[in-house]
């Protein structure tokens, strides 16, 4: 199916792109990790199974307890503004029913949707492309592209209620460059510039199935189309 802004469950990912994986986010195998910020939210790493895609289903999702604040985010830093960036993570339901996911740097832009459903119910900002993907069992992938007006850039999802506490489980999180939907996820269980198991790519981020505060300067990249 092609990509469409605003698709449901069921879009399917940009497969030309997983020849050649750069995620730019690190630990993403660790959300509970101080590369992510987390600010008055908790983490609980590895307490549930990820979706099947990541690592076979393995026990690396965690739970993020949000109290109504910013529940985790991780910052990079680009070499340039006018990029088409993806951001992209992994969510399934705890008590929270909603999840908005967004970069509130520059100019921001989010998108809000249900963790039942899957159903985007309102975005901000100019985006290039959103969706999400129903990754089984419970889990969603959630996506959004856009282009930076700034060259720090966020990818942080908490719950939608602002000023009501309530959990979500969360992996897999994911900024690559010059696609608007997003590759295959590429873990990287620790070392900057890990390798990609499945696609050769680098994975900048470190810890990315584990939450704190991060910057990745990212000064060139080769993309293969």
């Amino acid at each position: 199916a092609a990509s469409a802004a605003g698709d449901p469950i069921g879009l399917e990912l940009n497969a030309a792109a997983n020849e050649s994986v750069t995620n730019l986010l690190l630990l993403t195998d660790d959300q509970s990790n101080s590369v992510w910020v987390k600010s008055t939210s908790t983490v609980t790493a590895n307490v549930a199974n990820a979706p099947t895609e990541i690592m076979g289903g393995a026990p690396v999702a965690d739970l993020v307890s949000d109290p109504g604040d910013i529940g985790t985010y991780q910052q990079i830093t680009l070499a340039s503004t006018g990029l088409t960036v993806c951001s992209s993570r992994y969510f399934k339901a705890g008590t929270a029913t909603r999840i908005i996911m967004r970069d509130d740097n520059g100019a921001g832009r989010h998108i809000i949707f249900n963790l039942s459903t899957g159903v985007v119910s309102s975005t901000a900002g100019t985006l290039l492309a959103y969706g999400v993907v129903d990754a089984g069992n419970g889990w969603l992938r959630a996506y959004m592209s856009y282009t930076n007006d700034i060259t720090t850039v966020r990818q942080y999802g908490r719950n939608d209620t602002a000023a009501t506490a309530s959990t979500f489980y969360t992996c897999g999180g994911q900024i690559e460059l010059g696609v608007t939907t997003p590759s295959a996820y590429q873990p990287n269980a620790g070392s900057l510039g890990g390798s990609n198991r499945r696609t050769g790519g680098a994975n900048l981020l470190l810890h990315t199935e584990t939450l704190a505060t991060q910057s990745v300067t990212v000064i060139a990249q080769a993309y293969k189309l």
